[in-house]
């Protein structure tokens, strides 16, 4: 019988490469692009070895590897963490970590300048490549808060806003703007509806394009950021979260807020970790004397590295609890009934 690999990963020419050369051993392989696809995968069938390596998520890889153990049904897979600079993983008795590949990048790079290769892009003027940037245009209506949470993975993008647009593309996180009607990218934050389309960015049209020096390009979380700091007024930050008495509950590791200067230069991470679920936006910017420190809760909350909880959501929650366990109940006592 044929083994089972797991692969989550979004690098699609990576995933070619890893299945020839698992299926050459006799592996049948499965991609996953979510951990939230990956564990219903391990949920649901047997696998021998799951691969994690970048994928589009937020959770790091050593506690995936965890839910994922956990999770998987017997007998459990072992565990490869496909490592990239900046990630903190350590080996387990379950766990092996390797480098995470990346000599096919390299080989397309190293021919990516040969005259006459299949596959060239053009030479267009920045309008004209953005008219044809994205294929298969679907545009979806979104606010703000929801534009900056689909800035991940590798995905271009086409942004329309009241007669104006900005064309780019993510990419191993950061974002690149190949076109813009606006006099500076992030100026989006000041639409408040805004509608918008995206595709897969493969990584041989990426390694393609001629990107010059003034091509715009930022970290997805500090553009994020310096949108924000574009926001001069309370009212319109707090416009961004559920409510200025929400509860911030951290989720994001220490490791993350701390590689982030408009987290450290607004708070101790490890004040903020300690006050975890016990303190509100209120109260954790009421001492400020400017707006930065809100300006860095809304940046968290829209990165997901920390929830906003109102006490109307608390209660909710536990309602609906209470609401299911009754339920279950009832169900036990007629099956007994029975």
């Amino acid at each position: 019988m044929r083994k089972k690999a797991l692969v989550l990963l979004t690098d699609r020419l990576l995933v070619n490469i890893m299945r020839t050369i698992l299926e050459s051993v006799g592996f049948d392989v499965i991609q996953a692009e979510t951990p939230k696809e990956a564990v219903s995968f391990v949920g649901s069938e047997k696998y021998n070895v799951v691969f994690i390596g970048r994928h589009e998520g937020t959770v790091v890889k050593n506690k995936l590897a965890d839910i994922i153990y956990e999770k998987a049904l017997s007998p459990k897979p072992h565990i490869v963490i496909m490592r990239e600079p900046g990630d903190l993983v350590h080996r387990d008795v379950h766990v092996s970590v390797i480098k995470h590949p990346t000599f096919h990048h390299e080989v397309l790079e190293s021919v990516a300048s040969v005259d006459g290769r299949p596959g060239d892009v053009p030479q267009f003027s920045r309008s004209e490549l953005a008219d044809s940037f994205i294929r298969f245009k679907h545009f979806v209506k979104l606010d703000i808060v929801k534009l900056f949470r689909n800035l991940k993975g590798n995905r271009k993008f086409e942004i329309r806003a009241e007669g104006k647009r900005v064309v780019g593309f993510t990419m191993n996180g950061e974002i690149y703007v190949l076109y813009s009607d606006l006099d500076d990218p992030y100026s989006l934050i000041n639409f408040s509806i805004l509608e918008m389309a995206t595709e897969e960015m493969k990584i041989a049209e990426f390694l393609s394009l001629q990107l010059g020096p003034d091509v715009f390009k930022v970290g997805i979380k500090e553009f994020v950021f310096k949108s924000f700091e574009k926001v001069s007024q309370r009212e319109r930050l707090l416009s961004f979260i559920p409510s200025e008495e929400s509860r911030i509950e951290v989720k994001a590791p220490k490791y993350v807020l701390n590689q982030c200067y408009f987290i450290k230069s607004n708070f101790d991470v490890d004040w903020l970790e300690s006050k975890s679920g016990r303190i509100t936006v209120a109260e954790a910017t009421k001492n400020s004397q400017d707006l930065s420190r809100l300006r860095a809760i809304v940046a968290m909350y829209v990165l997901g590295m920390i929830e906003l909880t109102t006490e109307e959501q608390e209660v909710k929650t536990k309602f609906d609890v209470k609401i299911r366990k009754s339920f279950l109940k009832k169900i036990i006592d007629k099956i007994r009934g029975l």
